[in-house]
């Protein structure tokens, strides 16, 4: 089973990548894990500085539609509370983007203390366009 985020680390830097399926749609089980990982390594006395970032070129799409069908959706941690855990980390958390960071996957970089994009990163709060606010911080973030 491979776990949703995998934690590395690279001398005093905890590197915490997101492997949920080809987007790494924020599932309940990927919000569970990220603010699950930031927990955990925010307390060791060997990490100074975190990084967040996705696999497959891939930072995050995103709300997990096919939980909109379900409940999964309003199962805890809430995309805003770990939005609040990445905010409230006593150490540098830098979200790492590489490929799209959109809708709930732009709010968690927003949360982060610092971003870092690859040039053809892209961005965007794609929810505005059907009227939607975003919903964990993005636009007060911004």
């Amino acid at each position: 089973v491979t776990m949703p985020v995998h934690v590395s680390h690279k001398g005093r830097v905890a590197i915490l990548r997101m492997e949920s399926g080809p987007v790494n749609a924020l599932s309940q089980e990927l919000r569970h894990a990220i603010a699950d990982s930031i927990q955990k390594v925010q307390v060791q006395d060997n990490v100074g500085a975190i990084v967040l970032t996705g696999a497959r070129s891939m930072f995050s799409a995103g709300a997990d539609i096919q939980e909109f069908a379900g409940h999964d959706a309003s199962n805890p941690p809430m995309l805003p509370t770990v939005c609040e855990i990445i905010e409230e980390c006593p150490k540098p958390v830098v979200a790492a983007i590489q490929g799209t960071a959109l809708g709930g996957g732009l709010e968690i970089a927003l949360a982060c203390d610092h971003r870092v994009a690859s040039k053809d990163a892209k961005l965007g709060l794609p929810e505005v366009r059907i009227g939607l606010i975003p919903g964990s911080g993005g636009t007060q973030r911004l």
